[in-house]
């Protein structure tokens, strides 16, 4: 695997905790923490990436889709994307909405080729910055108002936030504010379009 540049080094998050069953039992996250731990920063104006264009509408992948499910998530021995892509379908979505071609399938191909996997399947959050079009900020949970004025800049700016939900085990891509505590999300596996704040452990936040 291609070393990856210490400006890019993020959190690294085990895929394979995307459950398969709402009745299984919540997996143990594995998290290769930097050093220093790094900030939130829904609103950092010394972002490397300028505002983006309004989104045009959220795209949506599913991460078991015939076209990709069935691909080997980066060189894991078993995993594939269908069974633990969710992070990673989750940054396609926020890619190609950004107007890259890029799709699960494909950003799945380009990680491996571009050191954006750890230990396998363990997807380093900032190394899709390599791209061009993202400034990946950090991961953690702000307090719930932060989340919803950054939401805000989601609609306005096309940030991403992506929510560590099911008790560790899934990620989903923020779409929107849907009132109280309540976010709509497109969800990579499950039908689920909304979690609440007390649904997520916590956000990947790219400007």
């Amino acid at each position: 695997m291609k070393a990856v540049s210490i400006v890019l080094i993020a959190v690294a998050v085990m895929a394979a905790t995307c459950l398969l069953s709402t009745a299984a039992a919540p997996v143990t996250m594995h998290l290769h923490k930097q050093a220093v731990p790094m900030p939130m920063h829904l609103h950092n104006s010394n972002a490397t990436i300028g505002p983006q264009p309004n989104c045009p509408g959220w795209t949506m992948f599913k991460q078991c889709d015939s076209r990709w499910g069935g691909d080997r998530l980066g060189t894991s021995p078993s995993d594939t994307i269908c069974t633990a892509g969710c992070a990673m379908s989750s940054v396609a979505m926020l890619l190609h909405t950004r107007g890259l071609g890029l799709d699960p399938g494909s950003l799945n191909n380009w990680l491996i080729n571009n050191g954006g996997y750890e230990s396998g399947d363990l997807i380093l959050w900032g190394s899709v910055d390599k791209l061009g079009k993202t400034s990946f900020q950090g991961l953690e949970k702000p307090a719930l108002s932060d989340v919803i004025s950054g939401i805000q800049a989601v609609r306005f700016k096309c940030h991403g936030i992506i929510a560590n939900v099911r008790g560790g085990s899934h990620w989903v891509l923020l779409t929107g504010f849907a009132g109280g505590s309540t976010f709509n999300v497109n969800d990579p596996y499950y039908s689920t379009s909304q979690y609440t704040y007390a649904d997520m452990l916590r956000l990947a936040v790219y400007h």
